[in-house]
Parts: C-alpha cells; structure tokens; sequence
C-alpha cells in the first residue's frame, strides 16, 4: 500500500475531508490530493510528521513500518474522531475523576433529553 493510499484510508476511516485534514495538519489541501493521488511519492519528513500528528500516530504507522492496534473503543466507535480523544483523557484521569466525569455525563444525558423533549414540543 502506498503511502497516499494509507492517508486516504485514515482519512476515510475517520470520516475527514481532505480539507480538515490539511486544517488539522497544517498543510495545504492540494498537498493532501497529491499524495493521495500519488503525485507525491518521496514526502518530506516534516510533511509526513505533520500528517502523522494530525491523526494522532506515530510516522511508522502512516508509512506502514508498524501497524497500531485500534483500542476497544475505537473499534466501538468507528470513524468518530472524538471518541479516541474522550479514551485518552479517561485514561488520565484518576479514580475521583472517572467518578466525576459520570456525573457530568449524567447531567449532559439530561440535558440532551430535555433538548429532544423540548424540541418535540415545538414540532406538534
């Protein structure tokens, strides 16, 4: 698999344009079409670290010299971009945190709820 071929999936495993990729990276658009297209084929160093940084790799897993395991949660959650940033930041916090992050988490599903509630009213 070329090296284009490997951003491209990563880029459509998480559901990215190639336009929020170069935002997340740093680089122009046209950079990411042309190595997709492979009109690309020895990138910079630097370009590639930026890639590799925006989706939150390493450089040896975007060129394929090493093959990174999804967690449980991202293969739960395929494609969400938010969902490995949520893991990460659990995995940091401490037990007290953990706990405290269930109760905001409470506290948002009551808020969503009421939100649809709300918004069913309006619709009637």
């Amino acid at each position: 698999m070329t090296i284009g071929n490997r951003i491209r999936k990563l880029r459509e495993d998480r559901r990215w344009t190639q336009n929020f990729l170069a935002s997340r990276a740093g680089v122009p658009q046209p950079t990411i079409w042309r190595l997709e297209k492979g009109r690309i084929t020895s990138p910079k160093f630097e370009l590639l670290r930026k890639i590799a940084d925006a989706f939150e790799i390493g450089v040896d897993e975007l060129t394929g010299a090493t093959q990174r395991q999804l967690s449980l949660f991202e293969k739960a959650f395929p494609g969400d971009a938010t969902a490995p940033v949520v893991f990460r930041g659990y995995e940091k916090l401490s037990q007290k945190g953990r706990e405290r992050l269930v109760e905001f988490l409470k506290i948002l599903e009551e808020a969503e709820a009421a939100a649809k509630e709300e918004e069913g009213r309006e619709n009637q």
